[in-house]
């Protein structure tokens, strides 16, 4: 299954004043997934539109979440590329570009288990892998029988050593680790029917108010052109 993600930005008629502090500098904006991933390509090829567009330079740089979380809460990063709406209850002073940067079916992959999905409580019965500060589904996997891992990596790994039966995550994430050379076909499967469907969102520092304005209209504009979506056929 290919699932999809992203955006591009339209300069709005805004005064040149809006973008001054940020047009000679490059903000940093962090993602959990890995560079050698379908995501992170996708990702790249979205901000390039949005930075053309802004007049600011754009740079995704990968950092697992939970450090990307503290360092936004540092400042040390300008943005937060893809986090769940409930990312503004633990980053108060957080700015959420409105327009979601991506819808996400969320899927159960396993090695060997198999039943019919039909929300979280379904998953109750199985041990359940969870990615260090992704805090969506921490939260709707609270009380469950869980392992916390570093990165989707490491859960497949454990998936297929039988260290534990699920792992929550969307297809886009999956499907380019599931054809390292250190997994075999069917080693590991997505079960049908998603768990949910989650929409993300791109947070800015507070400082970005206007930034995160504007590219959340031009997300939406380059979603009814239809880049946004030519831009994942193009990489998928």
């Amino acid at each position: 299954m290919n699932i999809k993600p992203v955006l591009i930005l339209v300069m709005l008629f805004s005064p040149l004043s809006l973008f001054c502090l940020a047009a000679d500098n490059t903000l940093t904006i962090a993602t959990s997934v890995k560079t050698n991933t379908l995501s992170f390509r996708v990702g790249e090829k979205v901000l390039s539109h949005l930075s053309l567009q802004l007049k600011v330079p754009l740079k995704l740089v990968h950092i697992p979440a939970d450090r990307a979380s503290h360092l936004f809460n540092l400042g040390k990063i300008d943005a937060e590329f893809s986090r769940a709406a409930l990312y503004q209850q633990i980053r108060s002073t957080a700015i959420k570009a409105q327009e979601p940067i991506s819808k996400l079916p969320l899927y159960v992959f396993t090695a060997d288990k198999r039943f019919t999905v039909n929300g979280w409580q379904s998953l109750r019965p199985y041990r359940i892998l969870t990615i260090k500060g992704w805090v969506y589904t921490k939260k709707n996997l609270a009380g469950f029988d869980t392992v916390e891992v570093e990165s989707p990596f490491q859960a497949l790994r454990m998936l297929k050593a039988g260290r534990a039966d699920l792992f929550v995550t969307d297809m886009l994430s999956v499907n380019s680790l599931r054809n390292d050379l250190e997994f075999n076909q069917g080693d590991i499967i997505r079960l049908d029917n998603p768990v949910t469907v989650l929409n993300t969102y791109t947070f800015f520092l507070a400082k970005h108010t206007a930034i995160a304005k504007a590219y959340s209209e031009a997300l939406i504009t380059l979603k009814r052109e239809g880049t946004y979506q030519q831009i994942l056929q193009d990489t998928l």
